[in-house]
């Protein structure tokens, strides 16, 4: 029966490798474009004429209208393809009209940290439903026009008609900007309401992924918006490692809700905002609660919760690939399409009708945040792959730059579906351009090298670590000697591995073969065999000098002892 079972896993194996299957996590790319295909078909029929999405146990048409438009945008529907070769150009025209004839006007002005009217026209713009939730439904909107990568597209309807998408968008970050917490307690993070007196990582999620969209369109939020969040991280985050939740956001300050974890999500994603990388001991602390409470009841078919984890793990710098021990996104993957019902939906989750629940789900299949916008992760090393640190990397000869981190890493967040020059450069290092056609998240490894020929050192001491003079060194037939400093120079030397030899009457010679591919310095240490160094004779005699006293001390007191045993006896007798 185990041989059976063995030849049919064989077959099954070969088979998906013959009809070049990819498979993710036991479910296949078919069954995932498949899933996709029955969500889509799904909300285009739950449109109605305004050109919102409606769903029945959610009331903020608003927010799912955004995602919806979102969810198909993320798979190349814009309103700009052509009716008769994509089915849903129209609803997503529709759905982008609806939005933006649905903005809505408010006064914004000086706030305690700076001023968030960035374009200074003392206006913001935001969506609400009508329940209040202006926070949740505006960030969403501004991810859905950002995602139609039309920043110039003229509003014809609204309160922004004759305006552009870009214009509303900045509007839309001078609101979110204006709307942060000034509040004591939550301060830095975002509620409901414009300057609501409290936060929430389930609303403040939102502000801080919409945000970090508009920047995709060269949109930027004041950069005290920023500085004041890492109050709220702060103050949001468990970071007591006595605590069984430690590392996990709450939902408010010390009060966790749904076990944590799309809270969680949300704290990554606003670390993220706020300018840290994964490296970050705050990340690294979520991901491990992440990590301890995945088979939580409020991750796996709590599709909100997914979707904060899906952003969070997308958003990163760089994305994480592994939360602990989980594949995150294959096993969403699998999840996602072992339980997809017949219509295209999820059986409705917490906080979610089906209409929002089909447009989370086609977004955590989808597995970013803006269609066509790619983080890219440049690894530096050089010749033998030792990390690079501060190696200058330009995109596109731009002002859009970074530099590697001690690990060798730089990267990109917003890089654009095409192609990209990525310029290289590092002082003692030839300059290196590589052109990238990026078309997902992207890793690319490079080794710089220095130019040739080099200028090597060898620097001689004993084994003090006093430099050595008059020591005769060769490098494969050139020969120097080293001066009063222990160092002997050369020039002109090729790459390549070299023989190195070094030797001086009274030292046992030395002799290393080692490579060359930079400009360096050989630390070398010669052992004496018959020469003691002025030095190391003055310290020899205070050694011998110690022992000769300790051994004269125990002399005495032998003989101490021995005279008065003799005394005691004599008195005895």
């Amino acid at each position: 029966m185990v041989r059976a079972v063995t030849l049919v896993l064989v077959f099954l194996v070969l088979s998906a490798s013959s009809l070049n299957v990819q498979v993710v996590f036991g479910v296949t790319q078919q069954a995932i474009d498949k899933a996709v295909e029955k969500t889509l078909a799904y909300l285009a029929q739950h449109q109605d004429v305004s050109g919102a999405f409606e769903d029945p146990q959610q009331n903020y048409p608003c927010a799912i209208t955004a995602l919806a438009v979102l969810a198909f945008e993320n798979f190349g529907h814009f309103a700009s393809n052509d009716p008769a070769v994509d089915p849903y150009a129209v609803a997503v025209k529709k759905g982008l009209d609806y939005l933006t004839s649905s903005a809505r006007q408010a006064a914004i002005g000086q706030k305690p940290a700076g001023n968030p009217d960035t374009n200074g026209n003392g206006k913001g713009a935001y969506w609400d439903s009508g329940g209040n939730h202006e926070i949740y439904e505006t960030p969403m909107v501004v991810m859905a026009l950002v995602a139609s990568n039309t920043p110039d597209m003229n509003i014809t309807t609204g309160a922004y008609a004759g305006r552009t998408y870009r214009d509303l968008v900045q509007d839309a970050v001078d609101l979110l900007a204006y709307a942060q917490s000034t509040a004591s307690s939550s301060r830095g993070g975002w509620r409901y309401m414009i300057n609501s007196n409290d936060a929430d990582n389930s609303v403040s999620q939102w502000p801080a992924i919409g945000l970090r969209a508009a920047e995709y369109w060269g949109v930027y939020a004041p950069e005290f918006v920023k500085s004041e969040l890492w109050c709220w991280i702060n103050a949001s985050q468990n970071m007591d490692p006595a605590s069984n939740q430690f590392g996990g956001f709450w939902y408010t300050p010390s009060s966790f809700m749904s076990d944590g974890v799309p809270a969680t999500g949300a704290g990554i994603c606003e670390i993220d905002y706020a300018g840290a990388n994964v490296s970050h001991v705050r990340i690294q602390h979520a991901l491990l609660f992440l990590n301890k409470f995945w088979n939580s009841s409020y991750n796996l078919g709590f599709l909100y919760a997914m979707y904060a984890v899906m952003k969070a793990c997308r958003d990163a710098t760089p994305p994480v690939l592994m939360v602990g021990s989980h594949d995150w996104y294959t096993e969403y993957a699998e999840w996602l399409v072992e339980h997809q019902t017949a219509d295209g939906t999820w059986p409705s989750s917490a906080f979610a009708g089906p209409v929002m629940d089909a447009a989370f789900g086609a977004l955590i299949l989808n597995k970013a945040l803006i269609y066509g916008h790619y983080s890219v992760t440049v690894v530096v090393t050089d010749q033998i792959g030792s990390p690079l640190e501060d190696v200058l990397i330009v995109l596109d000869n731009s002002t859009n730059q970074t530099k590697t981190n001690s690990d060798g890493v730089g990267v990109f967040k917003n890089v654009a579906r095409g192609n990209h020059t990525f310029d290289l450069s590092k002082s003692g290092y030839n300059p290196v351009s590589i052109v990238e056609n990026i078309t997902q998240d992207t890793v690319i490894s490079v080794a710089l090298e220095s130019p040739e020929p080099y200028a090597v050192t060898v620097e001689v001491s004993d084994v003090g670590g006093h430099a050595v003079s008059d020591v005769n060194v060769t490098i494969d037939g050139l020969s120097g000697l080293t001066g009063v400093d222990g160092k002997a120079g050369f020039v002109n030397v090729a790459r390549g591995n070299y023989s190195i030899n070094a030797s001086k009457a009274g030292y046992d010679p030395f002799s290393v073969v080692q490579q060359v591919y930079r400009n360096a310095t050989i630390p070398i240490s010669l052992y004496s065999g018959q020469i003691v160094q002025p030095d190391m004779m003055i310290d020899l005699l205070e050694y011998f000098g110690v022992v000769a006293l300790g051994v004269a001390d125990i002399v005495a007191g032998a003989l101490y002892f021995r005279a008065r045993r003799k005394l005691k006896k004599s008195k005895k007798t």
